[in-house]
């Protein structure tokens, strides 16, 4: 059996961390060809934990190291849409699997478990020197006059911002 729900990072021939499932799936959604995946998110309702299921497409994607005041600002800008598959909740299975509208505060709870997990993954990848995202390409591409200054530190600067919205998968 072919299991791909973690994954392991290596920087210099070396393992450097391992994702869990969620990390390696936030990891291709944000970075990778993976634009179609399946994620849950739990919130509270009525004092309740209820699991959503949720289909994700990734609408749009980008990274963008930018430099301000001499800091460099790692940005990610993710558009995704998602529908309700599965809930734990005792209702109607039709009616869950029916529902158009994506309740407003599941999808507010999904970009925060995104944002979650990719900064998980950064934490993760960057102490051990692992350049998960290509920054030091990045840097010396759009940067130049920056390299010298930044490539040995950049991965503890990095600054990163999270532009991740969420709506219904229509």
């Amino acid at each position: 059996m072919f299991d791909a729900s973690q994954s392991v990072l290596f920087y210099e021939g070396r393992r450097a961390a391992l994702l869990d499932s969620e990390e390696t799936l936030a990891y291709n959604l944000a970075d990778s060809n993976t634009d179609l995946a399946y994620g849950e998110v739990t919130v509270l309702e009525e004092s309740v934990p209820i699991t959503y299921t949720l289909k994700i497409k990734i609408a749009h994607k980008s990274q963008r190291l930018q430099i301000e005041e001499g800091i460099p600002v790692l940005t990610f800008r993710i558009r995704a849409n998602a529908q309700v598959v599965d809930a734990n909740k005792s209702s109607d299975p039709q009616a869950i699997a029916q529902t158009t509208i994506t309740p407003e505060h599941v999808l507010r709870a999904a970009e925060e478990r995104f944002r979650k997990e990719l900064s998980s993954v950064l934490q993760k990848a960057h102490p051990t020197g692992c350049d998960l995202f290509g920054l030091k390409q990045k840097l010396h591409r759009f940067h130049p006059r920056f390299d010298s200054a930044l490539r040995d530190t950049l991965l503890d600067a990095v600054r990163v911002q999270y532009d991740i919205r969420f709506q219904t998968l229509r």
